[in-house]
């Protein structure tokens, strides 16, 4: 009888050591898959798999490099990010500096410009001084230069806050508002050609300029994750081939 405990003991104890060590191989092989949180920002990323950044994305994982993506509204995006449910965010528009916590972040594989637009038949703005008492659009959760932010926060203008840049153009043609602030590509491949062309701005006064890249929480596998991200992102800016999926979103020669 006690050698038939013995045996059921030693039985027990090689199939909980085969059930743990599986457990630890699944999830070394999960956290090699990091969870990137990406703002919806359509024309440029979303779930339909359409956007200039998603088909950069895709031939960027038929480079073998892995990565799953968290689609999510831009704040929570970045909660998910700040809160760890989620291995790294993209396309940052924050500087990974700015996070109270170690952060890596990737090559650029585009660059986002902010600009004050205003319907066609008015001035355009390059001062953000010119924007007092003015009643300015926002994107929920959009974050521009410090000296917009700061005027912002003051009550120098008006802020009016909406879900997309699509609402943002409406309004201003529509004059329930008297500009808007938003990111190139972002614009270029909201709006069509016609849309665009009743917008002015000025084209030689970005109120601010930042790349565009994944920043992850700073770790070894994210650290892995980065460099064949990167490798592969060299390879297609050497082949030419990242102008070509970005197409009119593409801005580094802006």
């Amino acid at each position: 009888m006690l050698s038939r405990y013995k045996n059921l003991f030693r039985h027990t104890a090689i199939t909980l050591c085969i059930c743990a060590c599986t457990l630890l191989f699944s999830t070394s092989a999960i956290s090699q898959q990091p969870q990137i949180a990406v703002y919806k920002l359509n024309g440029l990323i979303n779930q339909q798999q359409t956007g200039s950044y998603n088909k950069l994305l895709k031939r960027i994982q038929a480079l073998d490099v892995s990565f799953h993506l968290q689609y999510s509204p831009i704040i929570r995006a970045k909660h998910n990010f700040k809160q760890q449910l989620a291995d790294c965010i993209a396309p940052s528009d924050e500087d990974g500096t700015i996070f109270n916590f170690p952060t890596i972040q990737s090559e650029p594989f585009n660059y986002a410009k902010a600009y004050i637009f205003t319907r066609h038949d008015d001035d355009a703005i390059g001062n953000l001084e010119a924007l007092k008492g003015k009643k300015v659009g926002v994107r929920t959760g959009m974050r521009f230069s410090a000296e917009f932010e700061q005027l912002r926060n003051s009550g120098y203008f008006e802020v009016e806050q909406v879900r997309d840049i699509a609402l943002n153009y409406r309004k201003l043609i529509a004059k329930r508002i008297d500009a808007f602030a938003a990111y190139t590509p972002d614009i270029w491949v909201m709006l069509k050609s016609k849309e665009l062309s009743q917008l002015h701005y000025d084209a030689s006064h970005a109120m601010q300029k930042h790349p565009e890249r994944v920043v992850c929480h700073a770790s070894p596998s994210n650290q892995a994750f980065i460099d064949q991200f990167n490798l592969a992102l060299q390879q297609l800016k050497q082949q030419g081939e990242l102008k070509k999926i970005l197409g009119i979103a593409y801005t580094f020669d802006n």
